[in-house]
C-alpha cells in the first residue's frame, strides 16, 4: 500500500520541532537562538568586529541592535530574503516570533525587533544563563562586544562584554585561583595552515591537583576535548621526550599520566567548520588540528626548556624514578 508522503515547510517543521534545533523551548532554547543569531551575523559579513546590544523586554520580546564598523548591506539582504539555509537561526527566528520587524540606519548600524510567541516557548530567557552563556561567547569571539540590557524588572541589569586577550582571560582566571604561581608555562597566539589558534598551559605547584582544561573549536565547547587537547599533550610529551633522550637523562621515564598533575590547558581554535564526535559536539575530531597542535606545541616545549632550565627541572623532576621511589606521581 502507497503512501503518500506529506512535505511541510521549514516554519511550520521548526515551530512543530523548536526543542529539537534549539535544545529547549524554555531560557536556554532562547539563548541559543540569540547566540545563533549574532553568529550568523558574523557569517554573513564575513566579519568578527561588532558591537551587539540585545535588549530584553517583557512577554519574551527582544531587540538586537547591531553595529558594525564596516558596512551590513550583505545581512540586511540577507534578513529580507531568508532563502539560504545556513543562516538557520534567522530563519528560524522569523518563524517563532509573532511579530519580527527589521529597522536599518544606515550602512553600518541595523535592529532587529521580535517578540517570540508563548505557543512556542514556555517561559521567558533568564538573565544570568544569558549573561554566562555571552561570557563565554565573547572570549572566543575576541573581536566583538556584547551589551545586554534587562528592562523587565523594577531595576534595570545591564552587562557588557568584551574580552580582546580571547580565551587567555579564561586561563589567567584559572591560573590566579590557583595555590601558587604556575613557573612552568607555554603559550601561542596566532595562525597556523589558516586557523587560528590560542592556547595557554601551565603547571600548578601544589600537591596532586586536579587537571583543569577547557577547549573550544569555533563557537563550540569541546567539553571532552578531542583533536586541540590530543594535540597540546602529545606536543608537550614529545617535547620532553626529545629533551631527556638528548641529554641522556636515563632515568627519567616521561609516562603520559604523569603530565595530568597539576595542569591548566586552555586552547581554542577557529576556522572553517569542524567535525565533532559524541551525542552533543562534545569532542573535536580532527586529524589536521591534532598534527599540527602537537608539532607546535613539541617545537615551544623544547624552545622553553632550553630558556628556562631551572623551571623545566622542577617539572620534569615528576619523571625522574630515581628521586620518587615512594611512586606518588
Amino acid at each position: 500500500m502507497n503512501k503518500e508522503i506529506q512535505q511541510i515547510e521549514f516554519e511550520e517543521h521548526i515551530r512543530k520541532r523548536t526543542g529539537m534545533y534549539l535544545e529547549g523551548v524554555g531560557s536556554k532554547g532562547i539563548i541559543n537562538l540569540l547566540k545563533g543569531l549574532i553568529s550568523d551575523c558574523l557569517e554573513v559579513t564575513k566579519s568578527n568586529s561588532f558591537f551587539f546590544q540585545i535588549e530584553l523586554k517583557p512577554d519574551n520580546e527582544f531587540a538586537l541592535v547591531i553595529n558594525s564598523s564596516g558596512n551590513i548591506d550583505a545581512f540586511e539582504r540577507t534578513v529580507e530574503k531568508l532563502e539560504n539555509l545556513k543562516n538557520f537561526h534567522l530563519k528560524a527566528c522569523k518563524a517563532l516570533s509573532t511579530n519580527f520587524t527589521m529597522n536599518p540606519q544606515g550602512k553600518q548600524k541595523l535592529t532587529l525587533n521580535f517578540k517570540l510567541d508563548d505557543s512556542v516557548f514556555i517561559e521567558e530567557v533568564d538573565y544570568q544563563e544569558l549573561s554566562e552563556n555571552f561570557l563565554q561567547w565573547t572570549y572566543l569571539n575576541r573581536n566583538s562586544e556584547v551589551l545586554l540590557i534587562d528592562e523587565r524588572e523594577k531595576f534595570l541589569n545591564q552587562n557588557y562584554y568584551h574580552f580582546p586577550e580571547g580565551v587567555k582571560y579564561l586561563y589567567d582566571r584559572i591560573a590566579k585561583e590557583a595555590l601558587g604561581k604556575p613557573e612552568f608555562e607555554i603559550s601561542f597566539d596566532g595562525e597556523i595552515d589558516g586557523f587560528n589558534y590560542q592556547i595557554y598551559l601551565g603547571y600548578r605547584t601544589d600537591w596532586f591537583p586536579p587537571t583543569t582544561f577547557a577547549s573550544f573549536a569555533n563557537n563550540v565547547h569541546t567539553s571532552c576535548g578531542g583533536s586541540l587537547i590530543d594535540g597540546v599533550i602529545n606536543g608537550l610529551i614529545s617535547g620532553c621526550r626529545k629533551f631527556v633522550n638528548e641529554n641522556q637523562l636515563t632515568d627519567y621515564k616521561i609516562k603520559k599520566k604523569k603530565f595530568n598533575n597539576g595542569l591548566i590547558l586552555v586552547a581554542s581554535v577557529r576556522g572553517d567548520e569542524f567535525k565533532y564526535g559524541g551525542s552533543f559536539k562534545e569532542t573535536l575530531e580532527d586529524q589536521k588540528i591534532k598534527k599540527n597542535s602537537k608539532k607546535l606545541i613539541k617545537k615551544l616545549t623544547i624552545e622553553f626548556i632550553n630558556a628556562n632550565r631551572e623551571k623545566a627541572e622542577k617539572f620534569l623532576w615528576r619523571f625522574n624514578e630515581k628521586e620518587l621511589t615512594s611512586g606518588m606521581y
